[in-house]
């Protein structure tokens, strides 16, 4: 664990507005077990690595990586998402929105910099271009393609969040675990605002499923009527065992 901070403050001093590490501050390091935070996971995360392994399904740190090669077929491999990666670790902690803008903005910057690259690239700045870019430049294969294989991440992982209705859940997420809405006001008739969400068709079960369990983790008072109407608005039937999972969060 200690090698682990050291390594974390080695790449983040300087480069971290949020992390200015000082001799003259003492910090106090908490190590909880799960069984004190369950509700963590089951929220989602909008930073760059938690959206690559929550939406796109991504285990350890292999990801099977689709694209179309020079000579237009489709492929396939294997990419490790680690260290190895130059870009990897600069992008994974970002949201996915400053994520996108960024390997973006390194993309154009060695172009830029790189007259071959840049001649090859022309005048666009689309994906369409740098792929075409990247095509073209053999010699540059390895670190385009680490541009390319990020660009297809955070586009896969933003047409995940239009697809999986991340937005909605997030908002009854967020205004559960906080208790208040984002203007700060206190969350009223909660179970109609769910009962709304969970009974949509565009919503799928194992989302449906995280919002129960983080209604029951958030709110006090839950009863079992409670769970098993709103089980049943998501689709579950009372002896499903999904159902029996969220009504035993309640003790």
């Amino acid at each position: 664990l200690e090698a682990a901070l050291d390594t974390f403050e080695k790449l983040a001093d300087g480069k971290n507005p949020w992390w200015q590490p000082s001799a003259d501050r003492s910090t106090t390091l908490l190590l909880l077990d799960r069984s004190e935070d369950p509700l963590t996971p089951l929220m989602h995360e909008y930073t760059y690595q938690a959206m690559v392994y929550d939406v796109l399904g991504v285990r350890g740190d292999r990801y099977t990586y689709e694209y179309q090669s020079a000579a237009k077929q489709s492929e396939s491999k294997v990419v490790r998402l680690n260290e190895a990666d130059p870009l990897w670790p600069k992008l994974r902690h970002q949201h996915i929105a400053d994520a996108i803008t960024n390997v973006v903005d390194e993309f154009n910057a060695f172009m830029k910099g790189n007259k071959a690259a840049s001649m090859a690239k022309g005048d666009g700045a689309d994906l369409k271009a740098m792929a075409e870019a990247i095509k073209a430049m053999p010699q540059f294969k390895e670190l385009l393609g680490k541009y390319s294989l990020h660009m297809d991440l955070t586009r896969k992982c933003m047409s995940k969040f239009e697809d999986l209705k991340l937005e909605a859940i997030s908002t009854e997420e967020q205004d559960m675990a906080m208790g208040e809405d984002s203007e700060g006001n206190p969350i009223k008739d909660l179970p109609a605002r769910l009962g709304r969400v969970l009974q949509r068709a565009d919503i799928q079960p194992q989302d449906k499923l995280r919002i129960l369990m983080t209604y029951v983790i958030t709110q006090d008072g839950v009863s079992e009527a409670d769970v098993t109407k709103l089980a049943r608005q998501a689709g579950f039937s009372e002896g499903d065992e999904s159902t029996q999972g969220v009504q035993n969060l309640r003790y």
